[in-house]
């Protein structure tokens, strides 16, 4: 079996119809993608579709950019870049942010199985926080499941991008990064548009 077509659950509308594919969800297990995953199977645009469930964890809560880098899709990062420019709910969203950059980081370790030291910024209060809550899941909640043994301990650096006075000035010195940050690259792939 090959994989010919991939696309999210949350893309954007009119989706193509494929009566001559079957199709395999993948998906995190959040009310969001419920709410998805049923408004697809109320109009099926596929031959059949697969719900797979393994006892097997798979730990895929982050995406690889290259040998190096890696990224965590959060689609309201912005709140957390600017908290104070959002609006009133924001403390709802922020709770969902940290727990969504927790998962994708404890995924991250799991899948290269290895317990970091974590480091963060301390006058930074999101930092502070996030690396409280990655903290008490490696090392107090599931301290188990990151027991590796004796291995290469990675160090974790939690930085603020808000204190960062050095990154704005910096230029972009490959190909890869500038296309990421002019252009974007979500899912190793890089979507142009025709100006119209």
């Amino acid at each position: 079996m090959n994989v010919v077509h991939i696309e999210r659950l949350d893309g954007p509308d009119p989706k193509e119809n494929h009566p001559e594919l079957k199709a395999v969800a993948f998906i995190r297990p959040t009310r969001d993608n419920v709410t998805l995953l049923k408004r697809e199977l109320k109009a099926p645009r596929f031959q059949s579709l697969s719900l797979s469930f393994t006892n097997l964890e798979l730990f895929g809560d982050f995406c690889v950019i290259d040998s190096h880098h890696f990224m965590i899709p959060c689609h309201r990062n912005d709140i957390l870049l600017a908290p104070s420019t959002a609006a009133s709910s924001t403390a709802i969203i922020q709770a969902e942010m940290l727990d969504r950059m927790v998962q994708g980081l404890s995924a991250l370790f799991l899948a290269v199985r290895r317990r970091p030291i974590i480091r963060y910024q301390r006058n930074s209060e999101q930092a502070s926080r996030l690396a409280d809550s990655l903290y008490n899941l490696t090392y107090k909640q599931q301290y188990q499941l990151f027991d590796f043994g004796a291995r290469g301990t990675p160090v974790l650096l939690i930085l603020d991008r808000r204190d960062d006075p050095v990154t704005p000035l910096l230029t972009q010195w490959s190909y890869q990064a500038m296309i990421h940050e002019l252009i974007g690259i979500n899912d190793n792939t890089v979507k142009l548009t025709s100006p119209k």
